[in-house]
């Protein structure tokens, strides 16, 4: 059994990727990455909403945030996102999938 870490709630030094982090429920979830480690260099990233502030808020809480924008249905997207985050970071811890999008679909009835 020595070779299994202690598990730990920290995410303190990892990097997360927060798909869908633009708006609503993964900007909150990259939010609360952020503050469990303020004084930390975890960076919290969306693949989307590059141009939204929110990584200059996650700046002022103390984390380290940088965006890139990702069609997570494109495979090759997602290949070069995940690739630039773990070479712009020094690798890839967490991902989180959040990114989705709601259809209407007609009532066939």
């Amino acid at each position: 059994m020595s070779d299994f870490k202690q598990l730990s709630r920290s995410v303190k030094g990892l990097t997360v990727l927060v798909t869908g982090a633009a708006s609503g429920m993964g900007r909150a979830t990259a939010r609360v990455f952020a503050t469990r480690a303020p004084t930390s260099p975890s960076p919290i990233i969306s693949a989307e909403g590059a141009r939204r502030p929110w990584p200059t808020e996650i700046a002022a809480q103390g984390g380290t945030a940088k965006a890139w924008t990702l069609d997570v249905a494109n495979r090759d997207d997602i290949n070069a996102v995940v690739s630039d985050v773990a070479a712009h970071f020094g690798g890839l811890d967490i991902v989180v999938n959040n990114a989705g999008i709601s259809v209407r679909a007609r009532d066939r009835r």
